[in-house]
């Protein structure tokens, strides 16, 4: 978890452009680990709606609101 909101705070301040697909997917794949198996639906919506911004800083605040909310209100 700490490396994936670690990779998300880097991202935050690079706001002209968005993250390169290797790290895009090395950031799913990482928030696929912490959430919970019912969350995977949540994730990939996410992360398809995620590829049309045009920057990272408008990315990462998309990632940021799901795991806050998945974390949040998931069913355990």
């Amino acid at each position: 978890m700490l490396d994936a909101v670690l990779h998300l705070g880097c991202l935050y301040r690079s706001l002209d452009e968005p993250p390169k697909v290797a790290l895009r997917n090395n950031i799913e794949s990482k928030v696929c680990a912490v959430l919970l198996p019912s969350s995977d639906g949540a994730v990939r919506k996410k992360f398809t709606e995620a590829k049309k911004l045009r920057d990272s800083y408008r990315w990462v605040s998309g990632i940021y609101t799901l795991l806050d909310h998945e974390l949040r209100w998931s069913p355990a």
